[in-house]
């Protein structure tokens, strides 16, 4: 029955490499300013934290109905490592979310700037009437 533990954990953890990748590939979409490739990789990072956490509790469940004699030493060590790479996906990701706000952020206040400016430009020559002026 551990095998079939061992097997979910390999394919959770696969799906962890994949969350990452997704959350890199957010990054460097924020960075290039390519706003359709951030949807696009933000929607799809979504649906895998849902498939992570699906697979995680199906590893969780298989763990809970585990047979006592099948918690040996080495058995448990492997679901100690899979405890410490889920935490390690989740500080990661947390780093690279971190990244991707400030990158954000900074080109909505550059936009903000942009669009005061030429609300600004706007108003000063809203005043001026060139039509009325004579040849």
């Amino acid at each position: 029955m551990f095998d079939r533990v061992t097997e979910k954990i390999m394919i959770h953890i696969d799906t962890l490499k994949s969350g990452i990748k997704a959350s890199l590939m957010i990054l460097d979409s924020a960075i290039k300013e390519e706003s359709d490739n951030v949807d696009f990789w933000a929607d799809n990072r979504e649906r895998l934290i849902s498939l992570t956490a699906q697979r995680q509790k199906d590893v969780e469940d298989i763990l809970k109905n585990l047979p006592q004699e099948e918690a040996t030493k080495e058995n448990l060590e492997i679901v100690r490592a899979w405890f410490d790479d889920t935490q390690n996906w989740i500080q990661s990701v947390s780093s690279i979310d971190e990244e991707i706000m400030k990158v954000l952020s900074a080109q909505k206040e550059e936009i903000t700037q942009e669009i005061a400016s030429a609300y600004k430009t706007r108003q000063v020559f809203s005043g001026y009437n060139l039509k009325s002026v004579h040849k």
